[in-house]
């Protein structure tokens, strides 16, 4: 998929929670049927591991689909209760000091764009990247939470959580870019990186 070599950083696992395909993507119904939105849904979060494993990390996929995801992935079922409930389940199976929670509707997300945020954690110090829409796309740190708050406007609660441990914001369009609604399918399929995605949708 990508010609990128895995960095010289510490161990990391990456948790990513993924919704059920054939419940997400609602909010593209009005341009795609359902057929086309679980296409897509299940092609991004694929791409978003493996993007993940090419920047060197372990993937810890949250999920209710239990195989398919390819070798060296850890698959933990989701244990319903939101967002939230689903990174923690994940989390508790990280093993390595270094840890990522990375959205899985990320289409133009890079093994660049994880690299550089290991590598700020690495440092000690917490990592967010937000989303265009207020979420968060990635969390990165080598510290365990209490506790997450994902929903709309997440990114400025997360960042007043570790406020005083001097946060990196980190802002890359891989990451500010996840795919909720038709705006965004259209910029996706418009940017030079987002050829890829309409080889996914149904002829």
């Amino acid at each position: 998929m990508h010609a990128y070599p895995p960095p010289a950083v510490t161990r990391f696992s990456a948790v990513v929670p993924v919704k059920s395909f054939g419940r997400g993507k609602r909010r593209l119904s009005s341009t795609l049927d359902s057929r086309a939105r679980q296409a897509v849904a299940e092609a991004v979060a694929l791409r978003t591991v493996d993007t993940i494993r090419e920047a060197g990390g372990s993937p810890v996929v949250v999920t209710d689909r239990p195989t398919g995801w390819g070798p060296g992935v850890v698959v933990v079922a989701d244990p319903g209760g939101g967002l939230d409930a689903a990174v923690a389940a994940g989390l508790a199976k990280v093993s390595t000091r270094l840890w990522v929670v990375c959205h899985a509707d990320l289409p133009l997300l890079q093994p660049r764009d994880v690299a550089t945020a290991v590598e700020a954690a690495a440092e000690g110090r917490p990592v967010l990247a937000p989303s265009s829409d207020g979420g968060t796309s990635l969390v990165a740190d080598t510290r365990r939470w209490a506790r997450f708050r994902y929903g709309p406007g997440s990114f400025h609660r997360h960042l007043s959580s570790v406020a005083h441990r001097n946060p990196v914001v980190l802002t890359r369009l891989g990451l500010l870019l996840d795919l909720d609604d038709p705006d965004d399918l259209a910029a996706v399929l418009s940017h030079p990186r987002g050829g890829w995605l309409r080889l996914a949708l149904p002829g």
